[in-house]
């Protein structure tokens, strides 16, 4: 009375074959008529735009203020500040004014 063989299936005798091409299934969200799972591979990039010109200005104008700034404070050309101050412009300008003051630009002189 041995029925437990009976009742177990058999693994099958060869593998699946997984699709080649992404599957929805029938109630999925699509954009265009494409799963969303093909359109989110997509990377949105700005090719051009008054946005990023701003930023490039703006960018542009605190670098050459950094690296005046090393000249500056410094009296002389130190190459650590200006890799610095070319590199890291923000973190630079912020340094500076933290540890030596305006360097004399702004009225007085700061120390």
């Amino acid at each position: 009375m041995n029925t437990s063989s009976s009742t177990q299936k058999s693994p099958p005798s060869s593998p699946v074959a997984l699709p080649s091409s992404p599957v929805s299934l029938p109630n999925s969200p699509r954009i265009d008529n494409k799963p969303v799972s093909a359109v989110a591979t997509k990377v949105v990039t700005v090719e051009s735009g008054v946005g990023k010109y701003i930023f490039s200005v703006f960018h542009s104008i605190i670098s050459l203020v950094a690296i005046y700034l090393t000249f500056r404070c410094n009296q002389k050309f130190d190459f650590g500040s200006f890799i610095m101050a070319l590199l890291f412009p923000y973190i630079y300008i912020v340094y500076i004014l933290a540890t030596r003051g305006t360097c004399g630009i702004v009225g007085a002189e700061n120390k």
